[in-house]
């Protein structure tokens, strides 16, 4: 079974698209979003990132190239 927080990221010039995107999941919601900004944080890395939270069914944090976090 899929922990709460599910992590999507990927290339904006290449996206997979919806499940081909999904990298992990987690149970604690800072740990997904420490987890996201990390893996957007270097030239090989995906350059995009989504949290999702599976209970509200939304994104519920939001990075590009590791930098800011949008909330929703």
């Amino acid at each position: 079974m899929l922990k709460r927080f599910l992590i999507f990221a990927g290339d904006a010039a290449q996206p997979s698209g919806g499940w081909d995107d999904f990298l992990a999941d987690l149970s604690n919601l800072s740990d997904a979003v420490e987890f996201a900004r990390e893996n957007t944080a270097n030239d090989l890395a995906p350059n995009w990132a989504h949290v999702v939270d599976q209970e509200a069914m939304k994104i519920v944090a939001a990075f590009r190239n590791g930098g800011d976090v949008t909330a929703y």
